[in-house]
């Protein structure tokens, strides 16, 4: 059976490489995860998308949003005709935010697999993609 302990190294490490831009730039975990979910995947553009995809809790996404729409880094608006959702999307400001943070991304992956050839990335992604899935649907099974 596998250790499931060890991901935490792997999650300290993504830590220690995102804490280079979140000093860069004074924002927090939960702040750069979300700028770069946003940058990642802009059709996923409500906090309830990003609850929802990043298994996060609500109110760290609600406090974590309300400080990046007071540092002008995000946009929150409804679209016309609705005036149920609203929709998030980051400012120009946010751009550097998340260039640098993509720069970091593919500087922890390249660390990450260090050594691999592109069959043994493509492996992985393909075998992490299963275990993400049974995840994911065992979830849903238990709300």
């Amino acid at each position: 059976m596998l250790s499931w302990d060890k991901q935490n190294v792997v999650h300290s490490l993504h830590e220690q490489y995102c804490k280079e831009v979140r000093e860069k730039y004074c924002l927090t975990q939960m702040q750069f995860d979300i700028i770069m979910f946003l940058y990642s995947y802009p059709q996923y553009d409500t906090a309830s998308d990003i609850v929802r995809i990043r298994h996060l809790t609500k109110s760290h996404v609600s406090l974590a949003l309300s400080n990046l729409e007071l540092k002008q880094l995000i946009k929150i608006e409804f679209q016309r005709g609705n005036r149920k959702n609203r929709h998030i999307s980051l400012t120009p400001k946010a751009m550097p935010i998340a260039a640098d943070g993509k720069d970091m991304q593919e500087r922890f992956f390249r660390t990450l697999f260090e050594g691999f050839s592109a069959s043994d990335i493509e492996q992985c992604r393909y075998l992490f993609d299963r275990i993400c899935n049974n995840a994911n649907m065992h979830l849903k099974e238990d709300k």
